[in-house]
């Protein structure tokens, strides 16, 4: 059973998920970088003078590590379902229908009924998708 609007709405999701991910990354190395900055200056005040060279290929390298690591983890299908149940008043819609999209039909009735269901769920969740805000929060590490 295939849902064109269900897989609209679980690919918008997964959109969301990373652009999240990425934020989330983001986040995390700018404070990662503060620290980086921190130890550095530390030790030139107080073990040995540390060199601008160094201190930027350290801060590269976590750059580096934390957008490989965005770009390398993708967002999980079932994760994906998962959010748009929770966040989208799916009541395990998004679930049931990742697990049956691919496998054995259902009786017609029934099937026919999720279906009509599930496309009705859907095109509600688009526009309760688009009115969620994205948090992203990395705008004091970054100052």
């Amino acid at each position: 059973m295939r849902s064109p609007a269900a897989d609209r709405v679980l690919d918008a999701v997964r959109r969301r998920l990373q652009t999240q991910r990425n934020a989330d990354a983001l986040r995390r190395t700018a404070w990662l970088t503060i620290v980086v900055a921190a130890i550095a200056v530390t030790l030139h005040a107080f073990v040995r003078p540390v060199a601008l060279v160094e201190v930027a290929v350290a801060v590269g390298a976590v750059w580096s590590f934390a957008g490989l690591s965005a770009v390398l983890r993708p967002v999980d299908p079932r994760d994906c379902a998962a959010w748009a149940d929770r966040h989208l008043d799916g009541a395990c819609a998004y679930g049931t229908y990742l697990e049956r999209r691919d496998g054995p039909a259902l009786s017609p009735g029934v099937e026919r009924q999720f279906g009509a269901s599930l496309e009705q769920l859907a095109q509600g969740a688009a526009d309760r998708l688009r009115a969620l805000p994205v948090e992203a929060n990395f705008r004091k590490p970054l100052a």
